[in-house]
């Protein structure tokens, strides 16, 4: 993930759902050049969003240390396109998780308004991709300190969320 289509999470339960947000800027290239005249961010881009922040509760119930892939969205409805100057809400809800990935179901509101839903597909690339490095575990540390999902991620049982030991360890392909 070299993009972020989040800003921070806002609240995380670990295995049950997160919640993140993202402000829709006009300095963002993507939202002044997708449709002429009207600074929208596209729906592929909220899709994308959305997707991180399921992403990052599937791969949180293994440490961060599965390769965590968005595989399909099997579906998707938008009602309108957020525009500049507002703020898109996110909240993943994790419905099922097998040996394989996990399916996450995805809401988004705009100021407060509902904008869509998605269902998002993920996989696990452990097998057959050991030797595949995605991301050293210093820079998902970091990305995971700058959205603040350490500030806010607890257990169900109210616990926080400590940093897994395999992401402050010396970096090794994960």
């Amino acid at each position: 993930m070299r993009w972020f289509w989040i800003d921070r999470f806002v609240e995380f339960v670990c295995g049950e759902y997160a919640e993140s947000i993202k402000h829709v800027s006009m300095s963002e290239p993507q939202v002044c050049g997708n449709i002429p005249s009207l600074p929208a961010m596209p729906t592929s881009l909220v899709i994308e969003g959305m997707a991180q922040t399921g992403g990052m509760l599937v791969g949180q119930i293994f440490n961060f240390e599965s390769k965590v892939v968005l595989a399909k969205i099997a579906k998707a409805r938008f009602e309108f396109l957020p525009t500049a100057g507002q703020t898109i809400r996110y909240r993943t809800t994790i419905e099922r998780l097998t040996d394989d990935g996990g399916i996450v179901s995805g809401e988004c509101w705009v100021d407060g308004q509902p904008m869509g839903t998605a269902e998002i597909v993920f996989a696990y690339l452990n097998s057959g991709f050991e030797d595949t490095r995605l991301f050293q575990p210093s820079e998902i540390l970091e990305v995971l300190r700058s959205l603040k999902l350490f500030d806010v991620a607890r257990y169900p049982d109210g616990r926080r969320l400590e940093i897994p030991a395999s992401l402050l360890a010396p970096d090794v392909p994960v």
